[in-house]
């Protein structure tokens, strides 16, 4: 997010765009429209999503107001499509909403991801034989298909957070119980997107699945994360194998991973055969939240996800960041280049933050009220965390000064 150029950049593209209409009658312009696709964008677009925005010169309660639009109504039940752009092709995909869906409440939301190739057909067929039941149940449900067949675990995966944005933005979404769901490859590709975002979910169930790969460090990214794996007794030894090693690894990590080994049962959980999925999968959902710890760990190992909670470094690196928030004061380490840290009022201390980066103070003020500054603080916390400041932190930023 926002790794295209430096802050001070995108400024001075806004100025130059807004002094090129001085003096001239400016057009009516939907500002909720352009505040909805800039959140909905993804990392290749968000930058110009953000530009366009500033352009108009907003003043925060225009956002505000924009953000207050009453969100549009879907028909309850049935399995709907929609469009995203992801790494600059379109991607389509599915989502239902419960009976009664108000866009003034806030309902649970199951991220599905298609088991076998993924296709179109076969993410409806994983839909109505696994999630229909949650849809019934009050969960908004989005079921992802693969693109072109190209599994989400084998490059095929850049297309979930574009597709978990859109929701975000156009569905009526509780972002402290979001959920996420594999079965088999799919799975495989759930294991693998939340090596790289598991702060975004609440829970996670593989149905089967386990890690694709053996890379230790990564292991502790799903600290936080609640997981459920379920594994046919009968299904081939290889996913049983993977459960087994998977929940060994997790729990060694201080992780909460819990696992159903099904006696008699194949690769998939048999619904027609009696498999309850709301008396087992939904039952392991139920009461759980996003934790949010105020110190964490995490391992970033893919440029196109440089955002984790609170912090995006700005130049991507593999490395693990510490974080740790107390009352008015952060302190990070394991990263010492810029980055931009997202915080909430709950952050400060009489209005001012204190940030120490390798124990060095980086920052001791208030956080600025700039409007580009609290968009990007919008965008980090669409999917949690309800951040409202963004503060750009580096090490010797206090002795430019």
């Amino acid at each position: 997010m926002f790794r295209h150029g430096i802050l001070a950049c995108s400024l001075l593209i806004a100025a130059l765009a807004a002094a090129s209409v001085q003096g001239e009658e400016k057009p009516a312009v939907d500002i909720g429209a352009l505040v909805r696709a800039f959140l909905a964008s993804d990392l290749d677009t968000c930058d110009k999503a953000l530009d366009a925005i500033m352009v108009h010169e907003p003043e925060w309660s225009d956002i505000q107001r924009a953000l207050k639009a009453t969100g549009r109504k879907y028909e309850p039940g049935s399995l709907l499509e929609a469009q995203v752009s992801a790494e600059g092709a379109p991607y389509s995909f599915f989502f239902a909403v419960p009976k009664g869906y108000d866009p003034a409440k806030r309902y649970p939301m199951i991220v599905s991801l298609t088991y076998k190739e993924g296709t179109a057909e076969l993410a409806k067929q994983c839909f109505s034989t696994y999630w229909q039941v949650a849809v019934d149940e009050g969960y908004v449900v989005i079921q992802l298909p693969t693109r072109e067949k190209k599994l989400f675990h084998q490059g095929g995966g850049y297309v979930i957070m574009p597709a978990v944005r859109w929701a975000l933005v156009n569905l009526a979404i509780d972002a402290d119980r979001i959920y996420l769901a594999g079965a088999s490859y799919g799975g495989m590709g759930s294991m693998w997107f939340a090596t790289q975002r598991a702060d975004i979910f609440a829970g996670c169930i593989v149905y089967p699945g386990s890690f694709p790969g053996d890379d230790a460090g990564l292991v502790a990214n799903f600290r936080y994360l609640p997981m459920l794996f379920w594994v046919g007794e009968k299904g081939q030894a290889i996913w049983l194998k993977g459960t087994k090693k998977a929940v060994e690894d997790l729990k060694a990590v201080g992780g909460s991973a819990e696992s159903i080994i099904a006696k008699g049962a194949g690769h998939l959980p048999d619904v027609p055969g009696g498999f309850d999925v709301k008396a087992t999968f939904l039952k392991f959902l139920v009461g759980k939240k996003n934790a949010r710890p105020a110190k964490w760990t995490w391992h970033f190992v893919d440029g196109a996800f440089n955002l984790s909670r609170n912090v995006e470094i700005m130049d991507f690196e593999d490395t693990t960041v510490e974080f740790e928030a107390t009352s008015g004061n952060i302190a990070i380490k394991g990263y010492d280049k810029p980055m931009f840290v997202y915080l909430t009022d709950a952050n400060l201390k009489d209005g001012r933050v204190s940030i120490a980066v390798d124990d060095a103070e980086v920052f001791n003020d208030k956080p600025s009220q700039d409007v580009r500054l609290r968009l990007m603080a919008l965008y980090a916390g669409l999917t949690g965390g309800n951040y409202k400041y963004c503060v750009e932190a580096k090490k010797g930023a206090k002795e430019e000064e």
